[in-house]
């Protein structure tokens, strides 16, 4: 079993690849705090392919203002983003596991569920989570405008 890559401590300008060779797009965090100043870019042999991503972060998880998560088909450069026909189906094998709150700033778009067992998820106005938010000692709370798949 292939050693799972370590992210650094902000994903903003990040591009996490999937591994096609082992079916795998699992990332952790190396400890603590992560941000997302910027956006993330996770990169995919192809739309159609049964992807699955797990992200798991050691600490709080936070997203500045305007942060967001995209999609890129690899070798053709082709960008997709909230707004394209597949996201969602690309989206839907992601999920985020954090050991902390979860704060996602103003006009954010994460794809994927987000799961906490000891954090509140604080999700700012305008932004969205297109799959589950999850805790277990903590509350949720949708400000203004945003929106998730399920709670």
């Amino acid at each position: 079993l292939a050693a799972t890559p370590i992210i650094v401590s902000d994903l903003g300008g990040q591009s996490l690849e999937y591994n096609a060779a082992t079916n795998a797009g699992h990332f952790q965090s190396a400890s603590g705090s992560m941000a997302m100043t910027g956006n993330l870019t996770l990169i995919v042999p192809g739309v159609g392919d049964d992807h699955k991503w797990n992200i798991d972060i050691q600490g709080p998880f936070e997203t500045a203002a305007n942060s967001n998560v995209v999609f890129e088909v690899e070798g053709s450069g082709t960008v997709i983003d909230y707004n394209h026909a597949d996201y969602a189906t690309l989206a839907a094998g992601v999920t985020w596991n954090i050991k902390g709150a979860i704060v996602l700033g103003a006009t954010s778009i994460v794809a994927g569920s987000m799961k906490t067992p000891s954090g509140a998820i604080t999700v700012a106005a305008n932004s969205v989570v297109t799959g589950d938010l999850e805790t277990v000692l903590g509350a949720i709370t949708l400000e203004g405008d945003a929106t998730s798949g399920g709670l």
